[in-house]
């Protein structure tokens, strides 16, 4: 059994890792034994001396049948031939679920004494304008708060099946009096597809009247801060 360092899975599957990856080569005609494995976490790293005469650049060619060997959660393996300042040749394989555990969130708990910057909003004006204002905004960074578990951001998604910024648009656009995917666009830094399905669903709403030649679109029902807050109730 070869040298562990930092065991990052079980010792069922590295030997039977290391078992695969030596038979693969086997099987084109190169001898390897692995002499140690390392992890950072991440990714496990099998090293391997090779019987002198094997050509390196062979070996390295050999990456997606490690991949199938491994059964490599990428479908790809980092191949080092060799590895620097040594004469073994690394084969570096993804740990499997590695990067599936729960991500930190980019949000904190709401303190009076303490304010926190949302992408150039601030807790404390969002308690300030009160709820209005912080529903907005739950709205506008619903996918830093949005998961599987949280029933906050799920509701928010799926609100009447509506854009999360579809009442912010509304306001922006009541604020000027007119309407254009343009104006969504430089306003709130859309992309065009998505400024452009708010205004389509804007207009069959009867929010704001239709395209008609060169004439700008206006808006017909501007709006109010009891529209949002209804929807809460």
């Amino acid at each position: 059994m070869p040298k562990i360092v930092n065991k990052p899975i079980s010792i069922d599957l590295i030997k039977k890792w290391v078992g695969n990856l030596e038979d693969t080569l086997d099987s084109f005609g190169m001898r390897a034994k692995v002499v140690s494995v390392e992890s950072n976490g991440q990714a496990v790293e099998y090293r391997l001396k090779v019987a002198d005469g094997t050509k390196l650049t062979k070996i390295k060619s050999l990456a997606p049948n490690f991949a199938l060997a491994t059964s490599s959660p990428t479908g790809e393996v980092k191949v080092e031939t060799p590895i620097p300042g040594t004469d073994l040749v690394g084969i570096t394989i993804p740990i499997p679920n590695a990067n599936q555990t729960k991500r930190k969130k980019s949000y904190e708990v709401i303190t009076i004494t303490k304010t926190i910057k949302v992408t150039g909003y601030s807790m404390a004006e969002m308690l300030r304008d009160g709820a209005t204002t912080l529903l907005r905004l739950i709205g506008r960074y619903s996918y830093l708060l949005a998961d599987k578990t949280s029933q906050i951001g799920k509701r928010d998604l799926d609100l009447y099946g509506q854009d999360p910024l579809y009442y912010e648009a509304w306001e922006a656009l009541s604020k000027v009096g007119v309407a254009s995917t343009t104006y969504l666009q430089r306003k709130m830094s859309l992309g065009y597809n998505r400024a452009s399905k708010l205004i389509d669903t804007f207009e069959k709403e009867r929010i704001i009247s239709a395209q008609v030649g060169i004439k700008p679109r206006v808006v017909l029902k501007p709006f109010k801060k009891g529209y949002l807050e209804s929807t809460t109730n």
